[in-house]
């Protein structure tokens, strides 16, 4: 009885239980049944909360300036699916735990089997009815998720390779989606472009974050001083850009330069080199600033389109 309130009074007192188990040898087997109770209810839905964010906005844009069809809805709830897809498939093959792959492994394949026939069905007939520039097009971010899909079975989902195809993957839907949502295809791939990069650069600010305390020896940190290096440059040529855009009447440019909210965040981010118990507030930094970002690129290309030619049905009378 006294060991466990010990344990409990030390939770209260937010004291860590790996001190406590020094002096309460049953405390941490407590944690350990919490920690198993936990991980039997664990949801199926992707824990990389920022892999919503980096997928709805690209999808956001191209539906918010663009006239959303049959086949967009059907392209967008296909590519929906098979990010839901993504986490039962980790859960099978072990990625989220052995104990996770032991427990729950009927309920991870009866959702990648549903989730996966769902997305082929639909996205196969929103194709079956797309145009051929959509049909060509779709191959651009099939092709990046297939890979990133390897990559993260295998367990490299957080190398730089891998983050750099899921923000590929992630931005190039809305170059299909935008032309069946009667964008042009300078307007959509402008818009899944820009979306790459705001994805690379944020993901690789909050990587180096992680691996800042990951780091030893000269070799990585010569690495890391490289990383930060080429980052920080990525950013200031988004800022640059936008310093620019009011003199170049270019579109591309403008798109670009709407991008410089995630830019400034990540550079932010890459200067002041927070700590990781601060991650999440990073996450939810990198979150706000790409909310102005995608603000910022509807107003540029409402503007620089002309309203009545970007008028969606969707959202009355105008965004």
């Amino acid at each position: 009885m006294a060991r466990p309130l010990l344990y409990t009074i030390g939770q209260v007192a937010n004291i860590e239980p790996a001190i406590l188990a020094d002096r309460a040898p049953n405390a941490q087997p407590i944690a350990a049944r919490r920690g198993r109770r936990r991980g039997g209810r664990r949801s199926m839905l992707p824990r990389e909360h920022g892999a919503y964010a980096s997928l709805l906005f690209p999808i956001l844009t191209v539906v918010v300036v663009g006239h959303p069809t049959e086949v967009a809805w059907l392209l967008i709830t296909a590519a929906a699916l098979l990010f839901l897809a993504h986490e039962p498939m980790l859960a099978i093959l072990g990625r989220r735990g052995s104990r996770i792959a032991r427990d729950r492994r009927g309920k991870a394949r009866a959702l990648l089997a549903l989730y996966g026939a769902a997305g082929l069905v639909l996205g196969g007939g929103g194709l079956w009815m797309a145009s051929r520039d959509v049909q060509f097009t779709a191959v651009a971010p099939l092709s990046f998720a297939a890979m990133a899909f390897l990559f993260s079975a295998r367990g490299l989902a957080k190398t730089g390779v891998g983050q750099a195809l899921v923000a590929c993957a992630f931005s190039l839907v809305a170059l299909p989606v935008g032309l069946a949502c009667g964008l042009t295809f300078a307007v959509s791939i402008c818009v899944a472009g820009a979306w790459a990069l705001v994805g690379l650069i944020g993901s690789a600010a909050v990587q180096l974050t992680v691996d800042r305390n990951k780091r030893a020896g000269d070799a990585n940190a010569i690495q890391y001083r490289y990383r930060s290096i080429s980052t920080l440059a990525a950013c200031m040529a988004v800022v640059a850009a936008a310093m620019a855009s009011p003199f170049v009447n270019e579109l591309p440019l403008w798109i670009l330069a709407a991008a410089w909210p995630s830019a400034l965040v990540s550079a932010v981010i890459v200067v002041v080199r927070p700590s990781t118990a601060r991650i999440r507030r990073i996450g939810w930094a990198l979150v706000g600033a790409n909310t102005c970002t995608f603000v910022g690129m509807v107003g540029v290309i409402r503007l620089l389109g002309g309203l009545d030619a970007f008028a969606n049905a969707v959202f009355a009378p105008y965004f």
